[in-house]
């Protein structure tokens, strides 16, 4: 592998070019990003060739220095066909005077897509190197399962402005144009052409842990919260995403305490009271609220050193009444289940056996969790149903790999070989499926940070109460099936979209996963990759400058806000943290 991880097509080196007179000009051109550094590009407009311009949020565009290793061609998961641009635009630095490019793209929707072309540099100002570029487009070739279109008669021409000073373009403009065609057509359909032009202006870099990282984290925090707290009904509860209200205001009321806003703030209250009065009957719903309670209710440590009672459980002045309502809650959600640890969307028709799916099952482990720290009786089937529940939700036949992994505790020497420390190998490099009905479906990130998740709370709860069936076999089947899931996060990272999403729905919802997954299990460093950082620099980017909310274009913002704000937060508690169960030691 290389030393670090240089955005280009192949090893750098130094380039000889006439200049106007008779003396040649040397230039360095490579890319002098580490892994975790990063590039901030605003899209500063997109122009279609009738002239009219469509400007789509977020305008932003990042590129890492984790792009590219070992020389090949970053490829993501599932790119859109907007993003082609931008890696055509910031990825391809010539070696020597000019180089070829050849590299296969599955694009989302999902698109057949080989692009082919020569980058040159056709002028040398100083350090300033003006690059072209020119590709064609066609056919991947043969179908993969899933595919619907193709694109054909396609070609790209690029201009950029590379600084081998600071070791990145500042400019770059590209035209794109191809015809994208169905692979199934519907009767009289024709084939789409498109004719565009995107223009790139840098706006700014980042570098690893830059000083004033921490400052832009706890500005944007408090710009969130303030924004969240307007949104907030005058009877306690929160603007609702669709039909989960309940749901919706519990995230709010975890989101604000877990950001340090205290139980006895006036929004707080009235939103707990609010949610008290309700009898949550939706999975979402449920899990939702039992993780508010159990984090409003947490003993303050600045009140001295917590009490727990005989069962493990730290004692809380929660009132006699609430408590009732959350083991009631507790029972509802756990015999909801589609089948013991498996939970799904609940059906009006109970002649109906529900599919279940790794996201309800997710938020059911999680609301149990909370019900457990809360004193509830979690069933042993329960914890052992979720295990069982990833396992049959796994990929099938995953590679055999190795993945780096740095943990809590263990220190990261060296930036540039960061992603050699603690490699380990993984007998099925393999991540965590949405649901099992559809023959065609792959793993999603935030499915597999979940797998992670719900994985480690089972072993730890099932080791709080003792399970004999907690074996040693079982334990290294999980740790198995954990490491297998980082190795696939790793191969297919991304924190500046949903890898694996078909359509990229619920970014937000995957970096809280994320979040939790590292939390969880105790990981810093995936690949070299700090996740937190770069997450983070993401969402920095992504916040609404005038409101201070973040917001998928058509989805409500209270609950990508909150998402945003438990990532930048650490909302969640380590497996040994507070309010957790003693664990036996067996």
């Amino acid at each position: 592998m290389l030393a670090r991880a240089l955005l280009t097509i192949a090893l750098p080196a130094l380039v000889l070019l006439p200049a106007r007179g008779a003396d040649a000009v040397e230039i360095d051109l490579r890319w002098e990003l580490e892994r975790s550094d990063m590039l901030r590009y605003e899209r500063s407009r997109v122009v279609l060739k009738a002239g009219e311009e469509e400007l789509k949020d977020p305008k932003v565009v990042t590129v890492h220095g984790h792009d590219i290793r070992d020389g090949e061609q970053y490829t993501p998961m599932s790119p859109a066909l907007d993003d082609l641009a931008a890696m055509l635009a910031f990825r391809i630095v010539p070696v020597g005077s000019k180089s070829t490019l050849k590299v296969d793209w599955h694009l989302r929707r999902i698109v057949k897509l080989r692009v082919k072309g020569l980058v040159q540099i056709c002028r040398v100002d100083g350090r300033i190197a003006h690059l072209e570029g020119n590709y064609t487009f066609k056919s991947r070739g043969k179908d993969r399962p899933g595919d619907k279109a193709e694109i054909r008669r396609g070609k790209a021409a690029v201009r950029c402005i590379f600084d081998a000073d600071g070791g990145y373009v500042t400019k770059a403009r590209v035209d794109v144009a191809y015809v994208r065609e169905k692979l199934n057509p519907k009767k009289n359909e024709k084939p789409t052409r498109v004719d565009r032009t995107f223009d790139f202006t840098l706006q700014d870099v980042k570098r690893f842990r830059y000083k004033e990282f921490r400052d832009d984290v706890n500005a944007a925090i408090e710009r969130g919260v303030k924004h969240l707290r307007t949104l907030q009904e005058a009877d306690g509860d929160f603007k609702p995403r669709a039909k989960y209200k309940i749901g919706t205001t519990a995230l709010a009321v975890l989101t604000l305490v877990a950001c340090g806003v205290p139980r006895t703030d006036p929004a707080v209250e009235k939103a707990l009271n609010w949610l008290f009065r309700q009898e949550p009957k939706k999975t979402y719903d449920q899990g939702v609220a039992l993780m508010a309670v159990d984090r409003a209710y947490m003993p303050d440590y600045a009140k001295g050193k917590r009490q727990r009672d005989e069962k493990g459980h730290l004692v809380r002045d929660l009132p006699d009444d609430r408590r009732a309502w959350c083991m009631r809650t507790a029972e509802a959600l756990e015999r909801g289940n589609a089948s013991p640890g498996s939970w799904s969307y609940p059906r009006a028709n109970p002649m109906i056996i529900p599919a279940s799916d790794s996201s309800n099952t997710q938020y059911a482990a999680l609301g149990l969790r909370a019900a457990a720290n809360l004193g509830y009786e979690v069933d042993e089937k329960t914890w052992m149903g979720i295990i069982r529940h990833f396992r049959v939700h796994r990929e099938r036949k995953g590679p055999k790999a190795s993945v780096s992994l740095v943990r809590k505790g263990e220190a990261v020497p060296n930036e540039r070989g960061a992603h050699m420390l603690n490699l380990e190998s993984v007998p099925e490099c393999a991540g965590f499926r949405y649901a099992t009905n559809n023959p065609n479906e792959g793993a999603w990130s935030s499915m597999t940070c979940a797998g992670i998740a719900c994985l480690r709370f089972a072993v730890h709860h099932l080791d709080a109460m003792g399970s004999k069936k907690l074996t040693p076999k079982l334990r290294a089947d999980v740790d198995e099936m954990v490491l297998g899931a980082w190795c696939w996060l790793d191969k297919h990272w991304g924190v500046d979209r949903h890898p694996g999403h078909h359509a990229n729905n619920w970014y937000y919802y995957y970096l809280y996963s994320l979040e939790r997954a590292g939390i969880v299990d105790n990981v810093k460093r995936v690949g070299g990759r700090d996740w937190y950082f770069e997450g983070a620099v993401q969402l920095l980017a992504r916040q609404d400058a005038e409101k201070g909310s973040w917001n998928n274009p058509g989805k409500d913002e209270t609950p990508q806000t909150c998402f945003a704000l438990l990532f930048l937060k650490r909302g969640t508690t380590p497996l040994d943290g507070p309010g957790s169960p003693a664990v036996t030691g067996k």
